[in-house]
């Protein structure tokens, strides 16, 4: 194959992957990329990205093209929908080169009783697409109907059609500078400029630079972390008592490192479950010259003692609805059902937490999601079950004193309408016995 037909052979694979078992992105490219070229991943990526991020749009015509439609994972139904992704939102990429690679993919992948009808409806797409989706309304095709409802649920209409509007823009690019100086730099507000959460938050200015060619980056002074997410980390200067603290659910390791950096007179501690992750975690690790003990654990149930932390810091795993944004494949890989199961998960993780918190300790509760039911209902639930906690409010200055990011409990909430991931941190002690 030739570069560009390795990278959408690519795309075909990791798409089919993501619908097929539900994985994340990020890992099945690690399985499906690695064999590709500096330059064929990068278009691989993209064409995913893409596709991803219109999915429903481009599945909408693709039925409305069929009377007898390929399933949903199969591999002609997969490269349709990659060709339509680049005649119809990809300018970098030519129709006619859209629309030839498709057709050859489809000869090489053994499909080639399929080329005909491939070869026709991206031509129909190609002259009718713009103007029929141009009638439809993008949010309905491209977020599942029950995500939209658990969202106006959970904030009512206004609010739920402005997060809807952002959910798959493409997010701008979060940084935490590590090592202020290089931004004595002279060009260093050519890459990134400060978001008023905190004097380390700052956001990278264009899209297109490649965070590793960032000034600072192979010495680790930067790392990409979104700025509501830089927030959790910081609460343990609430703390009141000496003790260690731990990141119960480490991967890949970015809170955990800001842990370390902010509580030098602390030990810190990370446990992770998946140990395929904890490669990431070294690596991130060794790039920011640091170095902690991780323990292989589950969270819901760990060998660590009674008491044993003075602060525990809980970034839960959840649907990740809230960096759709990034991550536009959990709009495709998550269902109704997924969630329900990570409550459970959630709910489990806090039990073990206040098992192993000292008295006085704090507990910092965090998730990506917008469902509440994965935050603000899992924190109400969890206080009502265990009165010997309390909320910590989180205060204007915890949050640069932007205090529209507060709810009414002292609890942080974001969304994507104010140009953040969906975000949600609760701080809990445990009272003194």
């Amino acid at each position: 194959m030739d570069e560009a037909l390795s990278s959408r052979n690519a795309s075909v694979n990791t798409i089919r992957e993501i619908i097929i078992k539900g994985l994340p992105v990020e890992l099945v490219e690690s399985r499906t990329l690695p064999t590709l070229s500096d330059r064929e991943q990068k278009l691989s990526k993209a064409i995913t990205s893409t596709t991803l991020r219109h999915m429903g749009e481009i599945s909408y015509l693709i039925d409305k093209f069929m009377k007898h439609p390929f399933d949903n994972d199969s591999l002609e139904k997969n490269i349709m929908r990659i060709g339509i992704a680049q005649l119809l939102f990809m300018d970098s990429i030519p129709s006619h080169a859209a629309i030839h690679g498709a057709v050859e993919l489809t000869k090489i992948r053994g499909k080639v009783r399929a080329t005909g009808i491939i070869n026709a409806i991206l031509r129909r797409a190609q002259r009718e697409g713009h103007e029929i989706l141009a009638k439809a309304n993008a949010h309905e095709l491209n977020i599942p109907k029950w995500v939209r409802k658990n969202i106006i649920s959970d904030y009512g209409q206004v609010r739920g059609e402005a997060i809807f509007e952002h959910m798959l823009k493409v997010a701008k690019i979060d940084l935490r500078i590590r090592d202020k100086d290089i931004l004595d730099a002279e060009d260093a507000e050519e890459f990134f400029y400060n978001i008023p959460i905190h004097d380390e938050t700052y956001r990278l200015r264009k899209k297109h630079i490649p965070v590793t060619e960032l000034p600072g980056w192979d010495e680790g002074k930067i790392y990409v972390q979104d700025a509501a997410a830089q927030i959790p980390a910081r609460l343990f200067n609430k703390l009141k008592i000496e003790g260690d603290i731990l990141d119960a659910c480490a991967a890949p390791g970015g809170k955990t490192i800001q842990l370390i950096d902010l509580y030098k007179d602390r030990t810190i501690q990370a446990l992770e479950l998946n140990e395929s992750r904890i490669e990431k975690i070294a690596q991130n690790f060794k790039r920011c010259n640091l170095e902690c003990p991780v323990t292989v654990g589950d969270a819901t149930a760990t060998e660590f003692g009674d008491e044993q932390f003075a602060g525990v810091l809980l970034d839960v795993p959840c649907s990740s609805t809230g960096t759709s944004r990034r991550h536009p494949d959990v709009l495709v890989s998550r269902t109704a059902e997924q969630v329900e199961a990570l409550r459970k998960i959630q709910k489990s993780i806090l039990n073990e937490a206040a098992r192993l918190v000292k008295p006085e300790g704090i507990i910092v509760y965090s998730t990506c999601s917008l469902f509440k039911s994965e935050s603000e209902a899992q924190i109400e639930n969890f206080l009502k079950n265990n009165t010997n906690f309390e909320r910590v409010e989180i205060t204007s200055e915890d949050v640069g004193e932007n205090k529209y990011i507060i709810n009414e409990n002292g609890e942080l909430r974001t969304t994507p309408a104010e140009n953040l991931d969906g975000f949600f941190t609760a701080c809990i002690r445990k009272k003194k016995v």
